[in-house]
């Protein structure tokens, strides 16, 4: 009799469950104690499987938060401001998740490796009353006490960012302000700086250079994260004119460069395009067809633009922007008239509306978008969240 072939156990592991879904892993964790351990806690399988899912295709996403109507089923007056967020692919059905409950309106910071940063912003009150970070495929969550300076501030002088330092091993919180000249009122402000250490657990004050100045604008609420940087649009002159603000995790240094010069009927969008920071342009037009400029940024030359190509023809109108690129250069827009999710592919030419008849998504204005993948991986002090701990979120794939 044939003897039965035992397959090696790094096979298993390393060859064979690091292809598999965060979905069905999860499940998996029933089987054994050794699978439980190596799947929720095994630093090495989890940093494997980190590495193969942000290869996959099928795990290309992008987390978009949405305005809420009053015509949308989900939302009544009584809870406006819990803002739904959709996630977004490019195949596979149509999913429901929940997000993690926080008080006033939910802002999303940033995601990496699987990982999600949000925060809360109470506008009476002028504080951020909460921040959190998420993995929403493994439903963890961890609550991270704001700053001491996160009183008194006036929306669009602070934002939040999220990154993975590469070098310490540790995912931090950045939370910066853009500080008023109180004698001058249209003279540039200082910027003051926090991080917050997710293996320390603790925030840390940053020595911003006085010679880091910003001009009057207004901070986006979330950043781009390109390995080690971070990424902030900086908006002057009622949006005409725009900056880009980095900051490097490794150095804890801040930089202001230009982006991309625009004309006054262009309108512009940042995100991360295989690792590269990259401003995707397009004119602001009526009803025609027009075309979408990629630039990305070269920093070794001194931050300067380079054109990489042009997407389109595409037929846009004037109500419609670019949310956020996936990872392969294709586009995300959204119509916030219609209210409407469109995909571009830039290799077939086609703009397509998501595949959104399951929640009534055509009831939401989209406001933003942020890169995100599924994976395993926990910070210390995260906590499984049940569902009465959660607040609805569509997870929607076209």
């Amino acid at each position: 009799m044939d003897k039965i072939s035992i397959i090696p156990d790094d096979i298993i592991r390393f060859e064979i469950l690091t292809r598999l879904p965060v979905k069905i892993l999860m499940q998996f964790q029933c089987v054994c104690k050794s699978w439980q351990f190596l799947i929720s806690r095994d630093p090495i399988f989890i940093k494997a499987h980190v590495a193969r899912s942000v290869m996959d295709p099928s795990n290309d996403r992008v987390i978009i938060r949405c305005h809420p109507t009053l015509r949308h089923k989900h939302i009544s007056e009584d809870n406006i401001f819990n803002f739904p967020l959709f996630v977004c692919s490019k195949v596979g059905p149509v999913n429901e998740f929940d997000y993690p409950l926080l008080s006033s309106g939910m802002v999303l910071a940033g995601s990496v490796n699987g990982l999600v940063c949000l925060y809360s912003y109470n506008d009476k009150s002028k504080s951020i009353p909460c921040i959190g970070i998420w993995n929403p495929a493994t439903h963890r969550y961890k609550d991270v006490r704001p700053p001491l300076n996160a009183y008194n501030i006036k929306a669009g002088d602070f934002s939040f960012a999220f990154v993975f330092d590469s070098i310490k091993k540790d995912y931090k919180v950045i939370y910066i302000i853009k500080t008023r000249n109180k004698n001058k009122a249209n003279k540039p402000g200082q910027v003051v700086a926090d991080v917050y250490s997710c293996n320390a657990r603790s925030w840390a004050h940053i020595n911003v250079s006085s010679s880091f100045e910003l001009e009057n604008g207004e901070l986006f609420k979330y950043a781009i994260t390109v390995g080690n940087r971070v990424y902030w649009n900086y908006s002057m002159a009622y949006g005409r004119k725009h900056d880009v603000i980095s900051f490097d995790i490794g150095h804890e240094v801040f930089r202001l460069f230009h982006a991309p010069d625009l004309l006054p009927n262009q309108k512009m969008a940042t995100g991360n395009l295989n690792n590269l920071l990259v401003c995707l342009v397009h004119e602001y037009c009526w009803d025609k067809t027009t075309s979408v400029d990629v630039y990305a940024l070269n920093e070794t030359n001194g931050e300067t633009w380079n054109k990489m190509y042009t997407v389109g023809p595409i037929s846009l109108t004037r109500r419609m922007h670019i949310v956020q690129c996936f990872r392969n250069g294709d586009l995300f827009f959204s119509d916030y008239k219609e209210y409407r999710c469109l995909h571009f592919d830039p290799k077939t030419h086609a703009l397509l509306r998501s595949n959104s008849h399951a929640f009534d998504v055509d009831c939401l204005a989209v406001a933003y978008g942020i890169g995100y993948t599924q994976t395993l991986v926990s910070v210390m002090g995260m906590k499984h969240i049940e569902k009465n701990d959660c607040e609805r979120l569509l997870f929607i794939q076209s």
